[in-house]
């Protein structure tokens, strides 16, 4: 299985890259959500997919992110969703930042469950799934595991498809800078 990392939140967001490399300042809370899809080949052949790369990745507390990424002070969160691939549905992994300037805030539909963020206090984040609310603390995760048969051309293949979510804590930002030919990941 591959190793995993997104993100998810960020709390009061003020400082700006300014060369590469530089950590944004102040600490953030980031909160990681992942889809990673397994497959198993029950019939016919796999037709495997490859999927880009992370852009970024969680190490020691800091956030590294891979492409200029700006933290506007009007910021709320940080959003970063990924997605991976392995056995026989392929391989790789790509994942992106945003910042979200307002909530309640869709994420996204993961196998069947709608996942939103609907309230911040502290280093507490609130999830709203698919009508049921939970409350996750630093430190904190929560998983869904589904199991689907899945025709892709002339094959039918067994997928294990895991969503998860992790609230880190607090996390410094490190970012390549930003310049005019370089478009900055901004929601």
């Amino acid at each position: 299985m591959l190793a995993i990392s997104s993100i998810l939140f960020v709390l009061h967001a003020s400082n700006a890259v300014t060369t590469q490399g530089d950590v944004l300042g102040e600490k953030h809370l980031f909160i990681e959500v992942w889809e990673h899809q397994d497959g198993k080949i029950i019939s016919g052949k796999a037709h495997k997919m490859m999927i880009d790369f992370p852009t970024y990745h969680l190490e020691n507390s800091t956030l590294k992110s891979m492409t200029p990424f700006d933290v506007n002070p009007s910021s709320l969160l940080i959003l970063g969703k990924g997605s991976s691939l392995s056995g026989d549905m392929g391989g790789g992994a790509a994942s992106g930042l945003h910042a979200i300037k307002e909530l309640p805030y869709l994420v996204g539909s993961y196998s069947c469950i709608n996942i939103s963020i609907s309230k911040i206090q502290g280093d507490n984040v609130t999830l709203d799934l698919s009508g049921r609310e939970l409350v996750l603390e630093k430190g904190e995760s929560w998983k869904r595991e589904k199991e689907e048969t899945q025709q892709i051309q002339d094959s039918l293949i067994d997928v294990t498809n895991t969503v998860t979510v992790w609230n880190h804590g607090r996390v410094s930002i490190e970012s390549p800078k930003s310049s005019p030919d370089n478009a900055t990941i901004n929601a």
